[in-house]
């Protein structure tokens, strides 16, 4: 697992994996809010594709998301 050295402007950390091979994204925002899907951040995905995404401010599926995240290199 290697974690980008590089900042990014607002402080996300950024995994990437050999091993590991998911489509899927999990955003966490400040532990309050949680966007998980397939969605990809560009024109096309947002504008084209059929993409999907579920947002939750659910407590404990934050807490499982994140230790599911740390398991995974985090």
């Amino acid at each position: 697992i290697i974690t980008s050295s590089k900042p990014t402007i607002l402080g996300a950390k950024i995994i990437y994996s050999a091993k590991l091979y998911i489509h899927a994204k999990v955003f966490i925002v400040d532990d309050q809010a949680a966007m998980i899907g397939s969605i990809n951040m560009t024109k096309n995905s947002l504008d084209q594709n059929r993409e999907l995404a579920i947002i939750t401010r659910e407590p404990d599926i934050i807490k499982q998301l994140q230790a599911t995240f740390a398991t995974d290199g985090g």
